[in-house]
């Protein structure tokens, strides 16, 4: 065998070494980076996240709704609960990149307990993960610093954004109302001194095709009013006030989320009760008091009528929905 051969094959051998230490050994040493590898999401049923020394348990409920476990009947809301899961579930497939075995540079990943959000994973009452979720990884912005409680490795999660999601303070969802508008067919408000009722008119029908993307809806002359008073007598509204109400009845926000007390907030004295409904639901709305710890800014104690969660809502909203008969029109 001649020299030229000689050095090729080892040439050769050598490439197979490298190919074997890169796809073995070394591949391996990189999945074993993953601590998280063997969580199955699917049956983790209950979250334990803990930032700030405060804690908030999350309770699965059904495929997809998540309950934060407390005061009241308060879940996260959907596109949140989405978001966690699909995220949580990339972190264990994800690969795990040494950053730092110096203990001391945890603060400045916020991959410590004093800086992160600490997350326990359960199964049924089984504690299957314990984690710290840390900052972005600077390097690569979509990328998240992660680590364990007592051990000196901080890890960069490749392709895994966590941060934003654990950095909320309250993961109550404030969505009271989140129904199509056009859904609405009727409109009861009911005071103290006064009860009446407002419905959509037939009249302002329209019909519309997605499919061919047509829509004949009847002209303005022909259309007439869109909502008519039908309780206690028939009386006429403004189509504009009306909106703005079935507006709030529909898609309704609370400002904030207050202690779930309900002495003070006025809500068992029947202020104002509106209802809007439709063939399949029913949205009613109760609202209280003035929220007297606000200030300058009023804000209102709200709550559903099938639930006893406690809402804040503004001034004006309240204002709204705060109608008589005379003030409709």
């Amino acid at each position: 065998m001649n020299k030229k051969n000689i050095i090729l094959g080892l040439i050769l051998v050598v490439l197979i070494a490298l190919a074997y230490f890169y796809q073995g050994p070394l591949k391996n040493k990189e999945e074993k980076n993953n601590f998280l590898a063997d969580v199955a999401m699917e049956e983790v049923n209950k979250m334990e996240i803990t930032r700030n020394g405060s804690s908030t348990v999350l309770i699965k409920e059904g495929e997809a709704k998540w309950k934060v476990e407390g005061e009241g009947d308060f879940y996260i809301k959907e596109d949140v609960a989405g978001d966690l899961e699909e995220k949580m579930a990339s972190l264990t497939r994800a690969t795990f990149e040494l950053i730092s075995t110096d203990p001391e540079k945890k603060s400045r990943f916020r991959s410590n307990e004093e800086k992160g959000s600490r997350v326990k994973l359960y199964d049924n009452g089984d504690q299957v993960a314990d984690f710290i979720v840390g900052s972005l990884d600077s390097s690569t912005l979509n990328s998240t610093y992660v680590s364990q409680a007592g051990i000196d490795e901080t890890y960069s999660a490749q392709n895994v954004e966590l941060t934003g999601l654990m950095l909320r303070d309250d993961w109550r969802s404030k969505v009271i109302f989140d129904t199509a508008k056009n859904r609405i067919a009727q409109i009861r408000f009911q005071y103290p001194d006064r009860e009446f009722t407002v419905e959509k008119t037939s009249t302002s029908s329209s019909y519309s095709d997605p499919d061919l993307n047509i829509e004949d809806t009847e002209s303005e002359e022909q259309q007439g009013p869109e909502w008519q008073g039908t309780i206690p007598r028939n009386f006429s509204v403004s189509d504009d006030q009306m909106n703005q109400i079935a507006d709030i009845m529909s898609d309704l926000e609370a400002v904030r989320i207050p202690e779930q007390e309900f002495e003070g907030t006025g809500l068992s004295e029947h202020l104002i009760i509106v209802e809007a409904s439709g063939a399949d639901f029913s949205n009613t709305l109760m609202v209280g008091e003035k929220d007297g710890k606000q200030g300058d800014r009023e804000l209102y104690y709200a709550k559903k009528g099938s639930s006893d969660n406690i809402y804040l809502i503004t001034g004006e909203q309240r204002d709204t929905l705060n109608q008589t008969i005379q003030s409709l029109q």
